[in-house]
């Protein structure tokens, strides 16, 4: 739905003269993007429950942090998305400086809001992923190796998170009520958030790379602390 409301509205813009075509565009582009969004309501709700025992009983699963900020992205898309169809249903109610306005604003809330943050989010479970493949996949059942989580700090991740939320913010109402100070500070908080995220990155490549060093050298044989491979008759340099 959503790719077919983007033809029937990418065609209607550039044919002109056609507005049923925008407003039909954009309803089935709200559409499937509410699908999509209850769909992956289902999936967070399935994935919260887990099964206990043979009764079928059920106990709470954590929401790791990361899966909270993209659920704020994706109520930011959900925003985007009604901000989007109230400018193509409505163009006579909303007057050419407002409808300019939103019309920033729904791009500001769409950017920023959903595909950046929701970004961020989801690199926070892939990159310790991807370390922990890389550093700790080829040690992992031989020797003790830590958790995938455990490689990121919880504490530094939400605080890079939450910071470029505040600057999204701040740069979000400038556009609404045309308030430079607000964007100027919601820029440096952003900018700011990016270079958390490079240092909390490094972090984790540390952590993998620590543990990993750590767990090869666990595994080199007692007397031969280098780890050199011998061959029969074959002794340690002095």
């Amino acid at each position: 739905m959503i790719n077919g409301g983007l033809l029937i509205w990418a065609v209607s813009v550039l044919v002109g003269g056609f507005s049923w075509g925008l407003r039909a565009g954009s309803a089935l582009m709200l559409a499937g993007t509410a699908a999509w969004l209850g769909q992956l309501a289902l999936h967070y709700r399935s994935r919260n429950r887990v099964r206990a025992d043979a009764r079928r009983q059920h106990s709470p699963r954590r929401i790791d942090y990361p899966f909270k900020f993209a659920i704020a992205a994706l109520a930011a898309a959900a925003a985007a998305g009604l901000m989007g169809a109230a400018i193509e249903w409505f163009p006579g109610l909303i007057s050419g400086m407002t409808r300019n306005r939103l019309v920033t604003l729904y791009g500001g809330v769409f950017l920023l809001g959903f595909l950046s943050l929701l970004t961020l989010a989801l690199l926070h479970k892939i990159v310790p992923y991807l370390l922990w493949l890389r550093f700790c996949g080829p040690v992992a059942g031989r020797r003790p190796v830590p958790r995938i989580d455990d490689l990121m700090p919880r504490a530094p991740a939400v605080g890079q998170l939450s910071l470029y939320c505040a600057g999204t913010v701040l740069v979000l109402a400038s556009l609404a009520v045309d308030w430079s100070a607000a964007g100027t500070g919601g820029a440096w908080l952003i900018a700011a958030s990016g270079l958390w995220l490079v240092i909390n990155m490094g972090i984790c490549w540390r952590n993998a790379a620590r543990a990993a060093a750590g767990a090869h050298a666990e595994d080199r044989p007692a007397g031969n602390p280098s780890g050199a491979v011998l061959h029969a008759g074959e002794s340690l340099p002095p």
